[in-house]
């Protein structure tokens, strides 16, 4: 549960500081600062627990495909960083070869990228 609602903590300040009248350069310097305060200390701390295991847990759990999500989101928000974190990224890459989710990343549902137009226009799509 704590995964959960750091990411949607992490998202919420990010997609918020998008909304408001920010320079590209103050936008650039908070990501930063998240980044390093927050996001690469929580997600090396998964990273660590992950080594253990070709899962999160040794066998595939729900905790995998949160784990898919977070990389992926993750590495919409922060292009780049998240090539440091490879036994996340294989997780993430095992659950991409499942062909629903397959399927599902090939879709016109699927947010492919982490601006706030683009989510409101994908939740809007999803009502439809």
């Amino acid at each position: 549960m704590d995964m959960y609602l750091w990411t949607i903590e992490i998202m919420s300040s990010i997609i918020g500081i998008n909304c408001q009248k920010m320079s590209p350069e103050q936008v650039l310097a908070f990501k930063e600062k998240q980044w390093k305060e927050s996001v690469a200390v929580r997600l090396q701390k998964y990273e660590n627990f992950a080594n253990e295991h070709e899962w999160f847990l040794g066998y595939l759990t729900i905790v995998d495909f949160s784990i898919y999500e977070l990389y992926r989101y993750m590495n919409m928000i922060f292009p780049g960083k998240m090539k440091e974190f490879q036994r996340l990224k294989k997780i993430h890459d095992m659950i991409e070869e499942i062909p629903q989710i397959k399927a599902y990343e090939n879709s016109d549902r699927c947010i492919k990228e982490m601006d706030p137009s683009s989510l409101l226009a994908a939740l809007n799509k999803s009502k439809e």
